[in-house]
């Protein structure tokens, strides 16, 4: 067992070798909103311009979903 300084949280690194599954799978379901703001300086009569894109993403998880298929072991 080891514990983080920074937050107090207690966590176990386990050894690959040491875990025999047939299936280990993570699911997420999300709905997303991007969002973008375009600008840039261009004119009719001069097409040399900068352009200036920023945004941001907004994000619902509506289901998760977990499987494992293995021998259930104590570690």
């Amino acid at each position: 067992m080891r514990s983080s300084e920074d937050t107090g949280e207690t966590f176990q690194i386990i050894d690959d070798s040491q875990i025999e599954f047939s299936k280990n799978k993570f699911s997420t379901y999300m709905l997303e909103v991007p969002i973008e703001f375009r600008w840039r300086t261009s004119s009719p009569s001069e097409y040399k311009f900068w352009r200036i894109y920023t945004g941001l993403r907004l994000g619902y998880v509506v289901a998760s979903s977990s499987k494992f298929e293995g021998e259930p072991r104590e570690y």
